[in-house]
This record gives structure tokens, C-alpha cells and sequence, in this order.
């Protein structure tokens, strides 16, 4: 009975550690009138923003940005997206003005 518990202890730890990993493998995207934003890098195009991504092995992306953003820009971010990264991804704004960036 105690070697069961032991068990179960050490699943559960194990467990918790792998879902905090994945949270530290987040990979935040800005997305502003001119350039694109991951952490302090600045990229210009859509598939250097992915390919930083895939290099970061990024477990779950998120995509900020203004309301006043171009759909345009958002639409070929996740459809390159969309195309190679197979994780999760989650679409937000930002409260960052985009009139001064």
C-alpha cells in the first residue's frame, strides 16, 4: 500500500513538472503596423516570425494584437501558422496603442 502511494506521488509530481515546462515553452507574438514582436526580437517578415517559433520548439503561441491592426497581416501570420506549427494557438489584442508603434 505505501509503495502504491509512493507511486502515485511521484506520477503526480512528475505530471505537474511537464505541464510547467509547456507553460515556460509559450511563445508571445506582437504584432504591430510595421514589424512583428517575439520577446525583445523584431522581425519584418511572416516566416522569420514562424521560423523563431519552430525554433524555440514553442508549445502554444499567442498573438496580440490592436484592434486598429490590418487584417491582412493577422490573416498571413496564421495561415504560415497554420501550415507548420502544430501546437495551440491563442488569439488576443493588445493594449498597446498602434498609432505610436
Amino acid at each position: 500500500m505505501f509503495r502504491q502511494v509512493l507511486f502515485l506521488v511521484f506520477l503526480i509530481l512528475g505530471l505537474s513538472a511537464c505541464q510547467a515546462d509547456k507553460q515556460k515553452d509559450a511563445a508571445n507574438i506582437r504584432i504591430t503596423p510595421t514589424h512583428f514582436e517575439i520577446s525583445e526580437l523584431k522581425f519584418l517578415f511572416v516566416s522569420e516570425v514562424v521560423n523563431e517559433v519552430l525554433d524555440r520548439k514553442a508549445t502554444q503561441v499567442v498573438i496580440n494584437a490592436c484592434a486598429a491592426m490590418p487584417t491582412q497581416r493577422l490573416f498571413d501570420l496564421m495561415s504560415e501558422l497554420r501550415n507548420k506549427y502544430k501546437g495551440h494557438i491563442i488569439l488576443g489584442t493588445t493594449e498597446i496603442s498602434c498609432v505610436n508603434q
